[in-house]
């Protein structure tokens, strides 16, 4: 296949396609773009987020043995990702972890869950806030 001038040649990932190939193309490029970003303080400033978000769970009562053991997969995988741009490895230890099933499920539901929790937290503050506006409105008579 020639390629033209100008035109950037990318290798394709094999990456195994399951049941959630939909649900692993999300965290597969968020990991691989941090990876091609090459920032190590962008990389620890993910490390810090995501063990805020874990302890923001914890806090709003979102139990730790729920999400722990998929939380240490996640982190496990920056500190990964950190580690091979600062060794230049390259990054076929992100379509390796992703292949491996059980890897990639924990980083999967991590997601999920994390996700799901600070979308439940925020619906729940918005709606609770819009009901109590409601009936304060309708006990004041104001429309």
């Amino acid at each position: 296949m020639a390629i033209a001038v100008g035109e950037v040649s990318r290798p394709t990932l094999a990456l195994q396609l399951t049941t959630n190939s939909r649900d692993t193309a999300i965290p597969f490029l968020y990991f691989e773009t941090l990876y091609s970003l090459g920032d190590r303080n962008k990389i620890e400033a993910e490390v810090q987020r995501m063990t805020a978000l874990n302890s923001f769970m914890v806090q709003a009562g979102y139990p730790e043995i729920i999400f722990a053991d998929f939380a240490e997969c996640t982190i496990e995988l920056l500190q990964k990702t950190l580690d091979a741009i600062l060794n230049s490895s390259g990054d076929q230890f992100i379509t390796d972890y992703f292949n491996d099933e059980s890897s990639s499920s924990a980083i999967i539901m991590h997601f999920r869950v994390s996700n799901t929790h600070v979308l439940m937290t925020i619906f729940t503050s918005f709606t609770s806030g819009a009901l109590r506006r409601s009936r304060r409105s309708d006990i004041d008579g104001n429309c």
